[in-house]
């Protein structure tokens, strides 16, 4: 029996974990992403990294801010080649995409690892937006190549309708200073209704169980 009270309790927390839905879980490794083969450099997170042009992939749009004609959105790799992440190298270059099945009203998580680019000291802001209008803005400093894992970022938004246009963008100014995104991801918020159904959930299997034990007899023969 106390099995099936806390199946009753679980079969509530799932019924709310099914509602923080996934939207977006993006971490670049495909080499879809990956155009022409451009040149070895560095990232503060990678150390030596194979830089390839980027190539539209996956619903994912990488514009240029740069108009001397060289790429400035580039993937950056591991040296295996097996970790992805997306270099913008100058200001204005960006990275979007349309996210789709949002629910107007609802709150949603933005969650990335950002990192910086290969000049140790250098510093950089970046913009991260909705539909053209900002959700976070970061700014630092790039590390010694190889030594900074990265930096994990959450914000959030609140949805206006079914769709919505994701957007990282480069606002460094100065020269060397620049970012590396990687494992984007958007998840639906629980509603605090739902919330409350599960600490509910546990909160009557906690008195149940209470109440059975307290029934309990024992007898000596």
């Amino acid at each position: 029996m106390r099995i099936a009270i806390i199946a009753a309790a679980l079969a509530v927390a799932g019924s709310t974990a099914a509602q923080a839905t996934t939207v977006l879980s993006e971490n670049f490794n495909s080499t879809a992403f990956r155009g022409a083969f451009l040149q070895n450099d560095t990232t503060d997170r990678f150390g030596s990294s194979p830089l390839y042009y980027s190539a539209n992939a996956a619903g994912w749009t990488f514009s240029d801010g740069y108009a001397g004609g060289f790429p400035h959105v580039l993937i950056a790799t591991n040296v295996t080649g097996t970790d992805g992440a997306v270099w913008l190298q100058e200001v204005g270059s960006s990275a979007s995409r349309t996210l789709s099945g949002l629910t107007a009203g609802k709150t949603y998580t933005v969650s990335f690892l950002q990192s910086g680019d290969n000049v140790p000291g250098a510093n950089w802001n970046y913009n991260v937006a909705i539909d053209g209008g900002t959700i976070y803005a970061g700014s630092g400093q790039t590390q010694a190549p190889g030594t900074n894992p990265g930096q994990q970022i959450m914000t959030s938004f609140v949805a206006s309708g079914g769709t919505a246009v994701l957007s990282f963008t480069d606002a460094t100014t100065a020269s060397g200073g620049n970012v590396v995104f990687d494992n984007v991801s958007v998840t639906g918020v629980p509603e605090a209704a739902t919330w409350a159904m599960m600490i509910a959930g546990f909160g009557i299997a906690g008195v149940t169980m209470r109440r059975r034990r307290a029934q309990v007899r024992v007898t000596y023969a």
